[in-house]
């Protein structure tokens, strides 16, 4: 009898290199985004086609001494894929879920255990986005950063490291994914700081402070990616970077505005000049990640400031950042408007629209 059995995210996450990891999807799909490692065998229409004996000859092909997970869009076609796999002997098993499965991970990673400050990471790890939770031990108590919509997420990290959510805050209006932010401070009954002028939350920006117990706040604006865009100095000890400055580049300058997007450029170079002035002890907390690899996703300063990125003239970081962007994630634009706008959607809407990568870096 063939087993169906299914593998879940985290137990991919956590053991990927045990795995051979199939994607049956559409090869145009697969290209768009995947998960790092894995190999496309596209099958989807043959099985969508009921053309099974074509679709187990391409599957004939796979050779392998590791354990097989295949993937689809939501973890239906992989099913029988893995079914035909088993047929043939091999040791496999489907992705729970599919990539949306994928996409909704998030897992916990502490960064910074420093007297009264715990800071902890929360990856999205199919998305590529981070999170944060920046806590008071001695009071008991947090600030989330940068939520997703899967608030629950945070509600139980929260609550299993034994803090009260005390406030929320966004780092800019986001155009990758919908933000949880308004949800959670709702849901938890606290304060949600935003740099969003379109509402009337607390609004922070350049020299605003947010204390929680013995912990400093200290926000910068840094515009560029977003005109709103800030970044979050913390105890002096990390610096939240939000999308104004990753690992691996910068965020990009079209997604607020297609007509501004040289003088957007401008206002970015300027924003990292000014991070480049701060502490080089500092370290580095981005909001998002673009290759997986070792987590928590962090980097001093210093060891940024020594990269081509910051050695760049004005002119030639302008150009560099403008002159080959990729494409712009998908539905960015009426993703943009709902976290502007602050507008309810349901959840099944809300993974639609985000299904894919994040796409906010330039380098």
């Amino acid at each position: 009898m063939i087993r169906e059995p299914a593998l879940s995210p985290t137990k991919l996450a956590d053991s990927s290199e045990d795995y051979l990891v199939i994607d049956i999807r559409l090869k145009h799909d697969y290209g768009k985004w995947h998960i790092k490692g894995s190999i496309n065998v596209d099958i989807y229409d043959d099985i969508l086609n009921n053309e099974f004996h074509s679709a187990a000859q391409k599957l004939l092909g796979i050779k392998t001494d590791r354990k097989i997970v295949v993937v689809c869009n939501a973890g239906i076609t992989a099913k029988i894929a893995s079914q035909m796999l088993q047929s043939q002997g091999k040791d496999s098993s489907y992705l729970e879920g599919g990539m949306m499965g994928w996409n909704r991970l998030h897992k916990a990673y502490n960064i910074t255990d420093d007297g009264d400050l715990l800071v902890t990471q929360i990856a999205r790890i199919g998305k590529g986005c981070l999170s944060y939770i920046i806590a008071s031990k001695s009071g008991k108590e947090c600030l989330v950063v940068d939520p997703s919509h899967y608030v629950e997420e945070y509600i139980d990290i929260a609550k299993g490291l034994g803090f009260r959510i005390k406030g929320v805050i966004e780092s800019h209006i986001h155009a990758d994914h919908i933000s949880g932010g308004k949800q959670l401070a709702s849901i938890v009954n606290c304060e949600l700081y935003t740099p969003n002028e379109s509402k009337s939350f607390t609004k922070i920006k350049d020299s605003y402070e947010i204390s929680i117990g013995n912990i400093k706040i200290k926000i910068i604006g840094t515009p560029g990616h977003t005109n709103e865009s800030v970044c979050l100095i913390v105890n002096n000890k990390v610096i939240l970077t939000g999308d104004t400055l990753f690992l691996d580049g910068v965020g990009r300058p079209d997604l607020s505005s297609k007509d501004e997007v040289k003088s957007n450029a401008e206002m970015l170079y300027s924003s990292l000049d000014k991070i480049k002035a701060l502490n080089g002890n500092l370290m580095i907390l981005p909001a998002h990640f673009h290759e997986p690899g070792s987590f928590p996703v962090s980097r001093k300063l210093a060891e940024m400031i020594s990269s081509d990125l910051f050695k760049k003239s004005k002119d030639e970081f302008i150009g560099c950042i403008t002159s080959d962007l990729q494409d712009a994630p998908p539905n960015y634009i009426e993703i943009r408007n709902i976290n502007k706008n602050f507008s309810s959607i349901t959840k099944m809407q809300a993974e639609r629209l985000e299904f894919g990568p994040n796409r906010c870096v330039t380098k």
